[in-house]
């Protein structure tokens, strides 16, 4: 397995030379589900908490997510759709990086589907607010019914 990716990691670090900004590069790692890359100056060294920001596909004006890299580089996201997803990394002092990266149409279901809430869900809070209010009222009326306590006056 570990043979298996540094092929793929030189393999993917030779087609990155169009990637190239000021000296900055990229390695994608695809995983089913996760996207993930790393940046690295030119001499190898990581870009460590640089700048990210991501944008989904068909939306360059709009932010899907941004972060930082880690210490040493690397940054994953989960996407929630198939296409090509602009990654803008910025190295700080002039150092920029952006580069596409392209998910497939199984790799774009991430982000499960929210369950439906269950319906009886307010009915409970309802009966638990009405409830409340109800022994808060009982509990008084119970108070006030009670016959007062008679103190006994000592005898003189």
């Amino acid at each position: 397995m570990v043979p298996a990716l540094i092929l793929a990691a030189g393999l993917l670090m030779g087609t990155t030379s169009t990637a190239l900004a000021h000296g900055v590069r990229h390695l994608t790692l695809q995983e089913p589900d996760v996207q993930a890359f790393v940046v690295q100056y030119s001499t190898g060294d990581p870009v460590a908490y640089g700048e990210v920001k991501i944008y989904a596909p068909g939306q360059d004006d709009l932010e899907y997510q941004n972060g930082r890299t880690d210490a040493v580089g690397g940054f994953a996201f989960l996407p929630d759709r198939a296409g090509e997803w602009r990654i803008v990394v910025d190295a700080g002092m002039g150092h920029r990086l952006e580069f596409r990266l392209q998910v497939a149409d199984g790799q774009g279901s991430a982000v499960p589907a929210a369950e439906p809430a269950l319906p009886y869900g307010n009915v409970i809070r309802v009966a638990l607010g009405l409830s409340l209010f109800a022994n808060l009222f009982l509990a008084g009326a119970w108070f006030r019914s009670r016959p007062p306590k008679h103190k006994e006056r000592p005898a003189n």
